[in-house]
């Protein structure tokens, strides 16, 4: 993450939401929050995958398209069925309704069991 963002030069300050990989396993979520915290301590995360579930190879292109989504509406779309902030999930889920994001990028995360990991930086239309 820290290396997509430094060869995007964007900043912290400069990020408009993280779309997280999400899986929805307590440790896996606790890890994943753990890193963005220490990259992106207060951009808002969301989770695309509470809305359609793993849908494996095809996950990081639907979620970038949720990004894309996103930039066009003005708004970080709301992470479904989040109830209980984990207080070993340091990072600001979306929730309940979608938020406002004057800000055209995002910070994408994907992983897979075997150890490979993509973070991309996407950004909308000027």
């Amino acid at each position: 993450m820290s290396l997509a963002l430094d060869r995007a030069r964007l900043g912290p300050k400069e990020v408009g939401h993280v779309n997280a990989h999400g899986l929805s396993t307590v440790a896996d979520d606790q890890i994943e929050a753990r890193a963005i915290h220490a990259c992106l301590p207060n951009v808002p995360v969301t989770a695309p995958k509470s809305c359609f579930g793993n849908l494996g190879a095809a996950g990081g292109a639907v979620e970038m398209a949720a990004s894309v989504l996103s930039f066009a509406h003005g708004v970080v779309p709301p992470t479904l069925n989040y109830r209980r902030p984990d207080p070993k999930c340091p990072v600001r889920v979306v929730h309940g309704e979608p938020m406002p994001s004057p800000l055209g990028t995002a910070l994408l995360v994907n992983w897979t069991g075997i150890g490979q990991a993509a973070a991309v930086v996407l950004g909308g239309p000027d």
